[in-house]
């Protein structure tokens, strides 16, 4: 009777320590993997350059006419140039 008091404490023991574990490590980890996404996502912005092909968010693509520190102005047909956040970009060509 006694030793299987000790087994269901141990064992409510090991889940708790678990499950403690678990609480502690997955933020850690999430933290990490989001930093070094917004890393590879700035350089990305920041290696943005005029003449590059690029696609948005939506899906239209174009070629950079002009960039500043926030926006940029892409070409996506003759005569057509629009403005938006360097956010909007997804991807280069």
């Amino acid at each position: 009777m006694a030793s299987n008091m000790v087994i269901q404490i141990i064992t409510i023991v090991l889940v708790v320590i678990l499950l403690a574990i678990y609480v502690v490590a997955m933020p850690i980890a999430k933290r990490k993997q989001l930093q070094r996404q917004k890393d590879n996502f700035d350089q990305f912005i920041a290696s943005l350059k005029v003449g590059d092909h690029v696609v948005m968010q939506d899906g239209i693509t174009g070629e950079l006419t002009q960039v500043t520190e926030d926006d940029v102005k892409i070409k996506i047909a003759a005569n057509v140039v629009i403005r938006v956040k360097k956010m909007a970009i997804m991807t280069k060509e």
